[in-house]
C-alpha cells in the first residue's frame, strides 16, 4: 500500500484495512551530541503535525528524557501524547500530566549511584552524569579515545553495582542508565494503546533502548516496528518490520504515511 515502501516490508505491504485503523506512532528521539541539522528535526516535527491532524490518529513522543523537559523537546507539535522517563510518566494531548500513570517508586539507592557516577566522572575527563527522577545516566561519549577503555571498565563496574542493588540498567550509545525497576517503552506503548483504543501501533527508534519495543511490535499483527538506521547502529540482530535511513528516512516515512492515511479517508 505504501508508494515506494512495499519492497521494504518484511511480510509485504500492510493490508488495505490498515489505513482505516487508528495508529499510534512514536517519534524517534534524537540523543545529544549527534543531533542532525535543525531542518531534519523540523522535517520530522512537520510530518508528525500532519499525522496528528488526521481524525482517529494518535501520536506520541516516547523518550528516555525527563518528563520535565518533554514540553520543550516537543515544542511545535500540538495535540500529542508525551511520555518521558523511559515510559514512567506521561502528558496527555491537552497538556496535563497524567496523575494516575504508574510512575513507580524512586529507590534510595539511586542517590548512591549518582554519587558513585560523579566520582567516576571526576576520574575520567569527558564523562558526564545526568540525574533523572527515576534514574542516573553515565555518559562516556566525550571521553578521549585513548582513555575511553578505562572509562568503560569503570562504567561496567558501576552498572554491576546497580544490578546488585536491584536496579535495572539500560545500555545506550556510549551511555549506561541505571534506573528504578519497572517502566520501559514497550510498557508505555501498551498503556497508550489501551488509553486511546488504537488498533494498530507503529514505533520507530534508533537506539538499543528501543529494541524491545521494536521487536515486540514487529512480531505482532497489530503493530509495526521501524528501525532508524545510523552510522553507529546499522541493522539490529532481529529484522524489524521496516528499516529507514536516519532521521530524514524516518521523516519521509511519516510523510508518506500521512499522505496515504489522508487519501484513505
Amino acid at each position: 500500500m505504501f508508494l515506494g515502501w512495499p519492497s521494504t516490508f518484511r511480510n509485504g505491504p500492510p493490508p488495505l484495512e490498515f489505513w482505516s485503523r487508528q495508529i499510534s506512532t512514536a517519534l524517534w528521539h534524537q540523543s545529544c551530541p549527534i543531533l542532525p541539522p535543525r531542518k531534519r528535526s523540523l522535517k520530522s516535527k512537520t510530518a508528525l503535525s500532519q499525522l496528528v491532524k488526521i481524525e482517529g490518529i494518535q501520536v506520541a513522543v516516547v523518550s528516555g528524557r525527563p518528563i520535565s523537559s518533554m514540553r520543550g523537546f516537543c515544542r511545535g507539535i500540538e495535540g500529542i501524547w508525551m511520555v518521558g522517563d523511559h515510559g514512567r510518566s506521561a502528558i496527555s494531548p491537552d497538556g496535563r500530566e497524567i496523575a494516575d500513570w504508574d510512575r513507580g517508586s524512586v529507590p534510595e539507592q539511586l542517590d548512591r549511584m549518582e554519587q558513585d557516577a560523579r566520582e567516576i566522572a571526576l576520574c575520567h575527563p569527558g564523562a558526564a552524569v545526568e540525574r533523572k527522577t527515576f534514574g542516573v545516566s553515565l555518559h562516556v561519549r566525550n571521553v578521549p579515545t585513548d582513555l575511553r577503555k578505562a572509562a568503560l571498565v569503570a562504567v561496567s563496574e558501576w552498572k554491576s553495582d546497580a544490578l546488585s542493588f536491584g536496579l535495572e540498567a539500560l545500555d545506550g550509545r556510549e551511555v549506561v542508565e541505571v534506573q528504578s525497576p519497572g517502566g520501559g517503552k514497550l510498557v508505555a506503548l501498551e498503556k497508550l494503546q489501551a488509553l486511546t483504543g488504537s488498533d494498530f501501533v507503529i514505533f520507530g527508534g534508533d537506539d538499543t533502548t528501543d529494541l524491545i519495543a521494536i521487536e515486540s511490535l514487529t512480531s505482532r499483527i497489530d503493530g509495526m516496528g521501524v528501525w532508524v538506521r545510523s552510522s553507529e547502529r546499522s541493522t539490529p540482530e532481529q529484522e524489524p518490520s521496516l528499516i529507514v535511513d536516519g532521521p530524514v528516512g524516518w521523516a519521509e516515512f511519516l510523510e508518506e504515511l500521512a499522505r496515504q492515511l489522508k487519501e484513505s479517508r
